[in-house]
């Protein structure tokens, strides 16, 4: 009925001229802000969290969704465990929206220059249906680099150099040679 449609939630799209967008987006960088890594959360059938770091293996954390939509972690033994819905609910969201803040085209030779020769943990989504990548596997790295100095920090120790180190933190998507700098730390 008339009554149902004009009940939904649609999203509102706003047209406005380049000149106005720019000035906005001067006052307001943090509009530029995007999700491209965005998936359909409901459709997640298997999530695998490996934190392994060089030569410190470790087993990977694997969920299951299974008839019902009930989680589980899986693993070896016969009878899996229930996982709390309200955190992968959550971790999927976090996921699906990374705030990225730039697009970096890299290959292996830069790879360390984002922490992903080495990430800090690989994370593997499996999806039902026909969803493109599958699974889709997100390998995130940090990186330290140097701010510029700052002569109002008070006095230097010796041998370091004037400004401060900052964290960064990138995601890759299977073997994509685009790296995204994310605006925060990812989980």
């Amino acid at each position: 009925s008339m009554n149902t449609a004009c009940n939904l939630k649609l999203p509102v799209v706003y047209l406005v001229e380049e000149q106005m967008y720019a000035a906005i987006k001067k006052q307001r960088p943090d509009l530029e802000v995007r999700s491209p890594l965005r998936f359909d959360t409901s459709r997640v059938q298997l999530i695998e969290i490996d934190r392994s770091i060089q030569n410190q293996p470790q087993t990977p954390l694997r969920l299951e969704r299974g008839s019902g939509g009930i989680w589980t972690v899986g693993g070896e033994s016969p009878e899996p465990a229930a996982a709390d819905s309200g955190i992968i609910s959550d971790l999927l969201s976090a996921l699906s929206g990374l705030l990225v803040e730039e697009s970096i085209t890299a290959d292996e030779s830069t790879d360390g220059d984002y922490g992903l020769n080495n990430p800090k943990a690989v994370v593997k989504l499996g999806f039902t249906g026909d969803a493109k990548p599958n699974p889709l596997v997100l390998s995130f790295g940090e990186h330290y680099t140097q701010s510029a100095g700052d002569s109002s920090s008070g006095g230097e120790a010796k041998g370091q150099q004037t400004g401060r180190r900052i964290r960064q933190y990138y995601v890759r998507s299977g073997a994509s040679p685009v790296v995204f700098r994310l605006k925060q730390r990812p989980m």
